[in-house]
């Protein structure tokens, strides 16, 4: 059941080799646990190292009875465990961010920060200024946690942010802040 509750963590489609890494077992022990969800028609095999779950209501149904406190530490290994592989994508680097904000932010606030900085700016380069707020406001709040100070120009892409999406006055607040 852990191996099914951490797969559905990783998302509806998975590699069985994060998902290893994520429960710190062997590849062969997730790939028996694997064999057993393929053969109750849970999951299947997309590709060579990847599953997904036949249909999301299997993997929201993994995740119904799962404490929050063990979400929080599953997310918690899974943003670590991403954030080790470093590809530096703007996709990986954003479900670095999202996992670690949906995990314990106290036990590494200022990696936090550093990882939903850059997706907040990678968003924002995208013109996806919703995403670069929602990014930037961890970013603050890891900061925060973390003791740090946030530099000038973290508060120039937060106002321009704002800017684009015609939100003046928090645009302007930014920018005086900054």
């Amino acid at each position: 059941r852990s191996v099914l509750e951490h797969a559905a963590v990783l998302g509806a489609q998975f590699d069985d080799g994060l998902l290893a890494e994520t429960l710190g077992l062997s590849a062969d022990d997730v790939a028996f646990a694997l064999s057993d969800a393929r053969r109750a028609a849970l999951i299947q095999s997309d590709e060579p190292g990847h599953h997904r779950f036949v249909h999301d209501s299997i993997r929201e149904l993994s995740l119904r009875n799962v404490d929050a406190d063990v979400l929080q530490q599953i997310h918690q290994r899974v943003g670590e465990a991403l954030d080790r592989r470093g590809s530096g994508s703007y996709e990986e680097t954003c479900a670095v961010a999202w996992h670690y904000a949906s995990g314990q932010l106290e036990r590494s606030p200022l990696r936090v920060h550093q990882v939903a900085r850059a997706a907040g700016a990678g968003a924002l380069e995208r013109f996806d200024n919703d995403a670069a707020l929602r990014f930037f406001e961890l970013a603050r709040r890891a900061a925060k946690l973390g003791g740090a100070t946030l530099p000038w120009d973290f508060e120039l892409e937060v106002g321009e942010a704002h800017l684009r999406l015609g939100s003046l006055e928090e645009s302007h607040r930014a920018f005086d802040t900054a």
